[in-house]
């Protein structure tokens, strides 16, 4: 039986410390890492010999992972952003456009963030802080339309003489 690919390795057999740090170290790295177990070591001595060691566990608090419908509203939102990055950056109000692009990077940095390993509360904290920016831009945005002269556009639903 193969565990943790160290059968071959004469290496951890000569030396306690070998050992530890190639192999139970590793399996403990592991273990915690990549499940929801916390594993640990105590070693037994006689003297100043290592001559065993107990390994423990135990099941701790389980961290409730992030629902569907929580990932499916981070990625709507950041779509939705994505879709009017153009608008947004576009903005007449200069002295308003480092705080459009300081949300839009925020969004973004949120974004990167979401995978399988995120919590119900951490995607409840993103929701909540993407909502924020996203009201931020949509307001600055809107205020910026207000300002802007749109007689001059043409409207293409109408025909010529139907204005």
């Amino acid at each position: 039986m193969k565990l943790f690919a160290v059968e071959d390795r004469k290496t951890y057999q000569k030396s306690t410390s070998e050992f530890k740090r190639g192999v139970l170290d590793v399996a403990i790295y592991e273990i915690n890492k990549f499940t929801e177990l916390e594993t640990w070591y105590i070693e037994q001595k006689i003297g100043n010999k290592i001559t065993g060691f107990n390994l423990r566990w135990s099941t701790g608090k389980r961290k409730a992972g992030a629902t569907e419908k929580q990932l499916t509203l981070l990625r709507e939102i950041h779509e939705e952003i994505d879709e009017k990055v153009f608008d947004y950056l576009s903005i007449k109000n200069t002295e308003k456009l480092e705080i459009v692009r300081n949300n839009i990077i925020r969004i973004k940095e949120i974004n990167e963030k979401i995978n399988e390993k995120l919590t119900s509360k951490q995607a409840n904290e993103f929701i909540q802080e993407e909502k924020i920016l996203y009201k931020q831009l949509q307001g600055l945005l809107e205020k910026d339309e207000e300002g802007r002269d749109t007689s001059v556009y043409f409207n293409w639903l109408k025909g010529k003489g139907e204005e």
